[in-house]
């Protein structure tokens, strides 16, 4: 049987045992609620904004759906139920701090489409080397010495003729069969 967190078992038996429930499925909820806060600090750590929230829904979806619809162990759908549970509510409980971050980060990305630029594409959503610094450096980690820069991206100055094709065929009037 796949389980994610059984190996917590022996930690966490206690604690369910106190709390009258099933070893199990304590731990798969304590577990997964774990597993899913580790996947949200690592994306806060290096996604900001739009893309952050995205990629933590589109992860709590997948997660959720194979639990669903996959037929995984019991205990293996109910720590998969728990990271896409948290995952998927993180989309609704933002701070201040990221709502503004959020929208900023919306209109950033939609103005380097608008423009081509990758490198503008990037700033928008993955977090800039001086802002990883600066979180290494809150957490007692010396990173003076370290040399965090984004690659430049080259500016994309044109549409390829395909794309260019495929939206003038989208733009074109419909024929009516009839």
């Amino acid at each position: 049987m796949v389980s994610l967190t059984s190996w917590l078992d022996p930690l966490l038996g206690y604690f369910a045992r106190e709390a009258g429930l099933p070893v199990e499925d304590y731990v798969s909820q304590t577990g997964g609620e774990g597993i899913a806060t580790s996947i949200e600090t690592v994306t806060d750590f290096f996604l900001k904004g739009i893309a952050n929230k995205a990629v933590q829904a589109l992860t709590g979806l997948i997660v959720g759906s194979y639990a669903i619809w996959g037929k995984p162990s019991d205990r293996l759908k109910k720590e998969l139920i728990a990271i896409a549970n948290h995952l998927i509510m993180r989309i609704i409980d933002p701070s201040p701090q990221q709502i503004i971050e959020i929208r900023k980060s919306i209109d950033e990305i939609i103005d380097a489409i608008k423009a081509r630029d990758l490198g503008r594409l990037a700033e928008a959503t993955l977090r800039a080397p001086t802002e990883l610094k600066d979180a290494l450096s809150a957490l007692g980690i010396d990173v003076s010495a370290a040399s965090l820069t984004l690659p430049k991206f080259p500016q994309i100055s044109e549409i390829p003729e395909a794309a260019k094709k495929l939206v003038e065929e989208v733009k074109a009037p419909k024929r009516k069969l009839l």
